[in-house]
């Protein structure tokens, strides 16, 4: 199926660095949209793989296909040299190493025609390995004006009052934007910034948009592969962090939105425990690790959890030699089948092991896991 021949053009960003084992699948998928008027922008950052090869073939073989070969700058030169030579309504963005349902455009675009909206947010899978979990917008799905995104997306933009819980998710992939929009506040954001990229372009378009609307519908597979964060030290990462921060509460104060500045302080401290646990965990004078409740250091420990969080936490003990963990367990055991070694969570009754420590940022899974350690 095509799309309308009077329908918008929208440029497609794909940053593309050292993925030759994961491109075509990407690339694929966006040729392969029902929604055809695109175009579709890859920037090769600079590759020493065969992506910049496969690259230029996909020019040879789709006429919507631009490629941009550049010298390696980072994620956001990257996304800004392709935002720079989009010339669509719209502008969308694909992570090299994803992929994105078929109708991802199709309906974001209808959806954003019949609002007139600036932003089209969408929903997505978290795919690791064999498993998925979805992921929405904590806000009701529809269409909101300039005074319903004041009245009911600010007060729950960063904080919705659960831990670990936005209101608006922070992928800069699950959205379609007004390119005008777009073009404006990721020209803004610094190269530096690597925590959060997607953070410092995403909150500030919202928060200056006059119509946003939201679809709870899933369409975008972002794939969960070992991108180890190891070998950055935790002065670089605290400098990474103030970069973000600074240039967040910029944004915020720029337009007066006081509202905004407290959530912030909540997604920072969210955002310094997923990236770099190390800023928030310390080893004590006489060998206590804080704050896993005095935990010595050389103890034997049991993981759970192999999301996000208990992968940041399992580096860093790594890393550091604080613990020896003898296991790492979930429910769900093969979350983390392609990556690390993940047993069932009652393969741990056969284990020796001194404490538990719940790799989770969300309190109703502590509760759950709390529950089945136990009983």
């Amino acid at each position: 199926m095509s799309c309308k021949p009077n329908m918008p053009l929208v440029s497609v960003v794909v940053p593309v660095y050292n993925v030759e084992k994961y491109l075509n699948r990407c690339v694929d998928s966006i040729l392969d949209q029902s929604y055809s008027n695109l175009e579709i922008i890859l920037v090769d950052d600079g590759s020493t793989d065969r992506s910049a090869e496969i690259c230029d073939e996909y020019v040879r073989l789709d006429s919507r296909v631009i490629v941009i070969h550049k010298e390696n700058g980072g994620i956001v030169s990257a996304r800004k040299a392709g935002t720079e030579k989009a010339s669509g309504k719209y502008i969308a963005q694909v992570d090299s190493d994803d992929w994105i349902e078929a109708d991802m455009y199709r309906d974001l675009v209808s959806l954003m025609e019949e609002h007139d909206a600036d932003i089209g947010t969408s929903g997505l899978f978290r795919d690791y390995g064999n498993y998925q979990v979805s992921e929405t917008d904590s806000v009701q799905a529809g269409a909101y004006d300039k005074d319903a995104i004041r009245s009911q997306i600010f007060p729950v933009l960063l904080y919705t009052g659960e831990f670990y819980k936005a209101g608006i998710k922070t992928h800069i992939v699950t959205k379609i934007y007004r390119s005008e929009l777009l073009k404006k506040y990721q020209s803004m954001i610094d190269n530096r910034i690597r925590v959060g990229d997607d953070t410092a372009v995403v909150y500030p378009c919202i928060v200056n948009a006059n119509k946003i609307v939201v679809s709870h519908k899933c369409y975008y597979h972002y794939c969960i592969r070992d991108n180890s964060t190891m070998g950055i030290s935790i002065g670089q990462e605290y400098e990474r962090f103030k970069l973000l921060y600074t240039h967040l509460k910029y944004h915020m104060l720029e337009h007066r939105k006081q509202e905004l500045l407290q959530q912030l302080s909540y997604f920072m401290l969210y955002v310094v425990l997923m990236k770099e646990p190390g800023l928030a965990v310390k080893k004590t004078e006489d060998g206590k690790i804080v704050p896993f409740c005095g935990l010595t250091a050389g103890s034997r420990v049991v993981l759970y959890g192999a999301g996000r969080f208990g992968i940041g936490i399992r580096e860093y003990l790594v890393r550091e030699k604080l613990c020896e963990i003898v296991q790492w367990v979930d429910k769900r055991k093969d979350m983390q089948k392609e990556i690390h070694a993940v047993e069932d969570f009652y393969a741990m009754d056969a284990s020796e092991y001194d404490c538990i420590i719940i790799g989770a940022l969300v309190g109703t899974v502590v509760a759950e896991i709390e529950s089945l350690s136990s009983g």
